[in-house]
């Protein structure tokens, strides 16, 4: 509810609305407790409270600031294995290290062979769903759907064959 709470200074306010300033109370809250709460606090909503969070340059409550000696891993072990070092997420690790253009570890790229495609293969599209396709192949589902898609085939949707609404068959449909 809107000015529930005493250290809600402005009833008037829209619920919706970024920049009308917070009281110094609501800000004595920020990063204190997660922005949602602050947000049920203040009556604004919790997207409203982080952009004044990050505008005022307070880290989000439970984060763990970066340690700039951690720098020096990036890129020398695996991402995984620095995050187990710093408690940090393994995709906040990945993120900081892209952020300081820093390549990937070595052994973290997975390099794929292209798969080629023969005729056989090609005639199993459409006739079962991607997954399958790919599951028979030992290849990935991505690459059965977009080989699939490349060749206009349309999928299979509960054991049917579906009409796509898109590609070079579908054009010449509606063109004919």
């Amino acid at each position: 509810m809107i000015g529930t709470h005493p250290i809600f200074s402005d009833v008037s306010m829209p619920k919706s609305t970024y920049i009308c300033p917070l009281s110094p109370e609501v800000i004595s809250l920020l990063g204190t407790t997660s922005d949602a709460d602050v947000g049920r606090i203040a009556g604004r909503p919790s997207c409203s409270i982080k952009y004044h969070r990050t505008q005022l340059g307070i880290e989000a409550f439970g984060s763990q600031p970066w340690l700039e000696s951690y720098n020096e891993l990036l890129g020398k072990m695996p991402d995984s294995a620095v995050a187990e070092i710093t408690g940090a997420h393994p995709s906040t690790v990945g993120k900081h290290r892209k952020r300081l253009n820093i390549p990937i570890f070595g052994d973290e790229v997975v390099h794929r062979p292209k798969y080629v495609w023969s005729e056989d293969d090609d005639d199993l599209l459409g006739t079962m769903r991607d997954k399958d396709v790919a599951a028979r192949l030992g290849i990935t589902e991505i690459q059965a759907r977009y080989r699939r898609t490349e060749l206009g085939i349309p999928s299979v949707i509960f054991g049917r064959t579906a009409k796509p609404s898109w590609g070079p068959k579908a054009s010449m449909r509606k063109a004919g």
